[in-house]
């Protein structure tokens, strides 16, 4: 027997900044249901009334991986999504219609997997070219604004394609591209043609001419560990990356379907992090789709959506 549970919840959103009083009111629908092996387009099989969403006890948790045994008896969340029309840039229409949303905890770790239909994976650098990227993010203290925490803060785990190429197979150059590309003097870089730009800047006075790099941008990283980002916000255009990153991260494509895991400890000594397990709380996503150029404000997002871990679920 199956069962369907809607939760609908309207949150009324002040956009501060517009000429006189204006508001926003978001309205998104929930559904539930037992793990499947469906698509994350497919929302209406197995549906089981779960409310908050509950996140599954497993004995141990290792590496991230999104396709370990155990997420085949964690509780799916179907969570749909809007396109993000409140602030420029914009989108018209949402390229994505919804994500499945799991969670699992050991009792020290917890592990957020993310997954949704996407019919190709856009993880390459070149002009014009976007990647895939979604993100999970929770409220720091309570009644905090959906829009990136305005009037509060939030916490947010990021993942891209492209960090997840780099992880993979390295960085990405130019000539990765575009192999016959040609590079002019940079004084004490080393190599020819052939050099990648790792080897060739290594010489820290020839880093002087790689600007966002010497400047310590995160988004300049030429060796990155994870492809997954703990940054904080505190409303538009606000978010930063946090000086302490405790978070991994893996994505997978396969069959026409991204699946991304979040993983970190349930508690940390970060003042930034959002503390798991303190009291019942609530997370809100987004997803880009790089063949829609989408980025920065051009995204897909939800509304906040409920989740609670169980006594059991702490140590």
């Amino acid at each position: 027997m199956t069962y369907k549970n809607t939760l609908s919840s309207k949150r009324m959103l002040p956009l501060h900044g517009l000429a006189g009083a204006v508001f926003l009111v978001i309205a998104a629908a929930f559904v539930w249901r037992m793990p499947s092996n469906s698509k994350a387009t497919d929302t209406t099989k197995d549906i089981v009334a779960v409310s908050p969403l509950h996140v599954t006890k497993i004995a141990t948790l290792g590496a991230p991986d999104p396709t370990a045994s155990y997420w085949k008896s964690a509780t799916v969340a179907v969570v749909p999504l809007l396109p993000q029309t409140i602030t420029k840039p914009t989108i018209e229409k949402s390229e994505i219609h919804s994500m499945e949303v799991q969670a699992v905890s050991d009792g020290t770790n917890i592990a957020w997997r993310l997954a949704w239909a996407d019919p190709e994976a856009d993880s390459a650098v070149d002009s014009g070219k976007f990647s895939d990227a979604c993100a999970i993010q929770f409220p720091i203290g309570t009644n905090t604004n959906l829009m990136m925490g305005h009037g509060g803060e939030v916490e947010i785990f990021l993942w891209k394609a492209i960090w997840q190429r780099d992880v993979n197979l390295g960085f990405q150059d130019i000539r990765d591209l575009h192999p016959n590309a040609w590079t002019d003097l940079y004084w004490f870089s080393k190599g020819g043609l052939e050099t990648n730009i790792k080897d060739a800047f290594a010489d820290p006075r020839a880093k002087q001419w790689m600007i966002a790099l010497t400047a310590g941008n995160p988004m300049s990283q030429m060796d990155r560990k994870q492809p997954c980002e703990e940054c904080t916000a505190k409303g538009f255009g606000t978010i930063a990356t946090q000086a302490q990153q405790s978070s991994q991260a893996v994505g997978v494509w396969a069959g026409g379907q991204w699946a991304v895991v979040f993983q970190r400890p349930l508690r940390t000594e970060d003042v930034s992090d959002y503390q798991f397990g303190l009291h019942a709380s609530e997370f809100a996503l987004a997803v880009w789709q790089g063949s829609a150029k989408q980025a920065g404000g051009r995204k897909q997002f939800s509304g906040w959506v409920p989740f609670e871990l169980l006594n059991g679920n702490i140590k």
